[in-house]
């Protein structure tokens, strides 16, 4: 190549791409940027794989937050003089400190006066031994009142209401103070300040300052100031009454619930001394089982599970003793008197029984208390009954929780009393299935122990259970009580089963019994 032929391929490469010519790099960078690139085959860096699990419980704990924050209102505590527990985790329930909060469909029960504040600005005062729980509502909040006495000084409302509801009653406010009782026998509302408006199955009613109801005309009610005295400001709330110019008296008692229709005959042949109630919330049955077993004609019979009755209905053949017992909530043992004629032949442990079928108006809605309180009005109607109550101390038992904690199922399923199905004697098991309350239970459990027994579990809600108990072979005499627990009519004894079957104890102790006694009884006319 001449001279010329340089010159013209040094003139061309002024014109063609030049190739790129790499970076330094040093060897520190390199091995940076290769630990970031996974290589195929190779694992992920932890650097990559920390990075991952961060974000990914940043999402789960912001969608945690998220949720309490839009679906979940809360209360907080401000003040108590005892003791504020969770009850849901049961016997170690968690005690709520002072400025802790309460978040939705956590029941909590009060061991002294306690005062908690929502969001909202609103505030409870809850008396000693009342437990409840803050519920959403489709337009505001629910106070879901399971027992005990509250407060409610509740503020306004910008959207929707706020509602205290019991078994019985629902009570709805958009600014007020009033107070709420939930017990065995039904509730009772007053006003101190505002209106508001209580929903008692199909009847509504408006109340103002210094008006109150009760659920049940047998409730007794005293002034409003001497309900509000367990209160911290009792005198601010006499002088919202005062102010308000309320007249200050006590409720007046409520038109007696009754049935639609009732029919009451003798029957032709008593198939069953069964007798029960169905409600809206479960059924209506007797507790503890009382006179059942005390009629020798029905001694060895086989209950074979809850009684089946259509809902709004209270059907069965019961003696009058049983159908008293269930229309006041009570076991069959603690009815007492009447006249002679209960007894067909006295001493032949027969009885006088009734074929009963009673239908209350609003058969889909209509609750366990209400049908209760519709039987008390046809027993006084048909029956012309007059009672009064007494009470005593005898010995009895505490149902309390073992050591190792509860074994019971909670469910939110229909309640069901518990029933035994009886085995063949005399080497038969006894199965005692049931979805009901832990008082319920004990009741059930008072027929075979011979005596009164409490709920002292602290254990709120509806358990599902069962118990099965093995009767001993008979001894010598023909006594059940041969087999390893002598004395015992089960092996292993009751309390034993209790324990490793529902991990619950008995613990012997005086227990004050309520008794209703019977002062006046008529027999029937039939329809």
């Amino acid at each position: 190549m001449d001279w010329q032929d340089r010159e013209y391929e040094a003139f061309l490469r002024q014109f063609r791409p030049r190739e790129p010519r790499p970076l330094p790099v040093t060897a520190q960078a390199a091995k940076r940027w290769r630990s970031c690139i996974p290589v195929p085959g190779e694992l992920i860096p932890h650097r990559w794989l920390i990075a991952s699990v961060a974000i990914f419980v940043w999402i789960l704990v912001s969608m945690v937050v998220f949720e309490r924050g839009t679906n979940g209102r809360h209360a907080v505590l401000e003040s108590t003089e005892g003791s504020l527990y969770r009850v849901a985790a049961g016997p170690s329930s968690e005690v709520v400190k002072i400025g802790g909060k309460i978040w939705t469909d956590e029941p909590v029960r009060s061991d002294g006066r306690a005062i908690l504040s929502l969001s909202d600005g609103s505030h409870i005062e809850m008396r000693s031994h009342s437990e409840m729980a803050l519920q959403n509502a489709a337009d505001g909040v629910l106070l879901q009142l399971n027992g005990g006495t509250i407060i409610v000084t509740a503020a306004k409302q910008r959207n929707g209401h706020l509602y205290v509801r019991t078994k019985d009653v629902t009570v709805s406010v958009i600014g007020t103070v009033f107070l709420v009782n939930a017990g065995e026998e039904g509730s009772h509302v007053a006003v101190i300040q505002g209106e508001i408006q209580a929903q008692q199955g199909k009847k509504s009613e408006k109340l103002h300052p210094g008006e109150q109801i009760t659920t049940n005309p047998a409730m007794r009610t005293t002034p409003i100031p001497e309900e509000l005295a367990w209160s911290q400001n009792a005198a601010t709330y006499v002088a919202l009454l005062q102010q308000a110019g309320a007249v200050v008296r006590a409720a007046a008692p409520p038109e007696p619930l009754r049935f639609e229709a009732v029919s009451i005959k003798l029957p032709f042949y008593p198939r069953s001394a069964r007798f029960g109630c169905r409600g809206a919330d479960g059924t209506v049955d007797l507790r503890g089982f009382g006179s059942a077993f005390a009629d020798t004609g029905f001694r060895n019979q086989v209950l074979d599970g809850p009684l089946q009755v259509p809902r709004g209905r209270c059907i069965g053949q019961p003696d009058l003793p049983t159908l008293i017992a269930i229309a006041y909530g009570i076991p069959g043992r603690d009815v007492t008197g009447g006249p002679d004629w209960l007894q067909a032949a006295p001493g032949s442990g027969k009885v006088v029984r009734f074929s009963i079928e009673a239908k209350a108006e609003d058969d889909a809605g209509v609750t366990k208390s209400q049908l209760r309180q519709m039987l008390q009005s046809m027993l006084a109607d048909r029956f012309s009954l007059q009672v009064h109550w007494t009470s005593r101390d005898a010995p009895g038992y505490a149902l309390v929780v073992a050591k190792n904690g509860p074994k019971l199922k909670e469910t939110s399923d229909e309640e069901v009393f518990p029933h035994p199905v009886l085995g063949n004697f005399p080497l038969g098991d006894t199965v005692m299935t049931g979805k009901s309350t832990i008082q319920a239970l004990a009741d059930a459990l008072s027929s075979f122990l011979g005596a009164p027994t409490s709920d002292k579990t602290n254990l709120g809600g509806l358990y599902d259970y069962t118990l099965k108990l093995h009767q001993n072979p008979p001894d010598g005499t023909g006594q059940r009580g041969g087999g390893r627990s002598v004395g015992e009519p089960y092996d292993p004894p009751l309390s034993t089963a209790l324990q490793d079957q529902l991990g619950l104890r008995l613990e012997p102790q005086k227990v004050q019994v309520r008794t209703l006694v019977i002062d006046h009884l008529e027999k029937p006319t039939e329809n």
